[in-house]
């Protein structure tokens, strides 16, 4: 079974984030200044460090959700419940397509693995207890 899943990408987000930081590096390149290239390079850099890999690993019974250089390790035993969201709260997530984990502690975390139904099955495998909501 499949122990990687990693994050739906939206197009309209992906084309959004080249959008932005093509525009800025554009406008910089047409009217050049070190100080400017500098403070976006500062910028772009750090931001990226927080969105690639976006993605979610099985090791054992437990989840390993990484977006870039954040990772969260959450007991899969514990999963009460996953539904489907479009949630845009912020999340480790690259797309909109989500799946809501809930714990049985309540707290939430919102995740958009790619291949969802491959991730519930291996969810499944690991605790049969989940409930999925549709």
């Amino acid at each position: 079974m499949k122990n990687k899943f990693i994050s739906k990408i939206d197009t309209w987000l992906l084309a959004v984030l080249i959008i932005c930081f093509t525009s800025v590096f554009i406008a910089i390149a047409i009217n050049f200044d070190w100080l400017s290239f500098t403070i976006c390079t500062l910028t772009t850099l750090p931001a990226l460090l927080f969105l690639y890999p976006c993605q979610y690993k099985v090791k054992g019974t437990t989840l390993d959700i990484q977006c870039g250089v954040i990772h969260w390790k959450r007991d899969i035993m514990k999963i009460k419940t996953i539904r489907p969201t479009r949630n845009p709260l912020s999340s480790p997530a690259m797309s909109l397509d989500r799946l809501e984990l809930q714990f049985k502690n309540g707290e939430k975390i919102m995740i958009s693995p790619k291949d969802k139904v491959g991730f519930k099955k291996r969810m499944k495998s690991i605790n049969a207890e989940i409930n999925f909501v549709p």
